[in-house]
């Protein structure tokens, strides 16, 4: 199917809900979407022990937020022209910021499908959630619940295994420091012990095989903003764990 014919077939993307379920030794999230009429996706995320327990509202937030930057992966199957939030609630200007983000981030992807990115009824979001944070006074409007505390001054190193990731470990020799993995290959783990990591925070992403099952089956394929979905992976450990500080090269991963 091509790109007009699977907008029509699939004229909704909805970002359900997520699930936070933790336990002693891990963190597992759950992100629910749906493509409609029938198509649903349920990808994970599983953080390591040693995290903190900090106030749900924050939690809340800054998982929504990775799940909308994972939520792009799901969408760009069939880019259905309507995305509907149900899972928190966004205010006017985080929309566009949204908007902007998805547009900009999928370069690779629209020119590999020879997409129009510049066609007005691309993609519109509606905001369908009974979330409390839209009920919340000016400044806070849209799910902005910061986190207010301070954090420890420390550095939380992404690590990919390349070039740069030793440069920068080797940069930060005897600072403090800890290392942040994400599905990492064997050449990322032995440069973060050999960098001084011997304990680094190591997350899974599950990709819901669903997604590649749609692939083989001629759906829409091609790049996702991945340095985007670092940022946001890796603001919610840095407050997880108690890191003022993210280092991470742009070419890390």
């Amino acid at each position: 199917m091509n790109f007009n014919e699977l907008r029509g077939k699939h004229k909704q993307f909805i970002y359900e809900s997520f699930e936070i379920v933790p336990s002693d030794n891990e963190l597992k999230i759950y992100f629910n979407f749906k493509i409609t009429p029938d198509i649903k996706f349920r990808p994970q995320i599983i953080f390591p022990s040693g995290f903190r327990d900090i106030n749900k509202d924050v939690l809340n937030n800054l998982i929504f937020h990775l799940g909308f930057i994972e939520m792009i992966s799901y969408w760009k199957t069939a880019c259905s022209p309507e995305i509907i939030i149900r899972a928190s609630y966004l205010s006017v200007y985080q929309i566009s910021w949204w908007k902007d983000l998805l547009i900009k981030g999928l370069g690779e992807f629209f020119y590999r499908n020879q997409i129009d990115f510049t066609a007005p009824d691309l993609v519109k979001f509606t905001v369908k959630s009974n979330s409390h944070m839209s009920s919340l006074p000016a400044g806070k409007a849209g799910g902005n619940v910061v986190y207010e505390e301070s954090l420890k001054n420390r550095n939380l190193i992404l690590v990919g295994g390349g070039k740069d990731s030793a440069v920068t470990l080797e940069f930060l020799s005897g600072k403090e420091k800890q290392c942040l993995l994400l599905n990492p290959t064997e050449a990322a783990k032995n440069m973060a012990k050999i960098g001084g990591c011997s304990q680094p925070i190591t997350v899974q992403r599950i990709i819901d095989p669903k997604l590649l099952e749609l692939n083989e089956k001629g759906y829409l394929n091609g790049h996702t903003p991945f340095s985007a979905y670092l940022a946001f992976l890796s603001t919610l450990a840095a407050v997880l764990y108690d890191y003022k500080n993210i280092v991470c090269k742009p070419s890390i991963f």
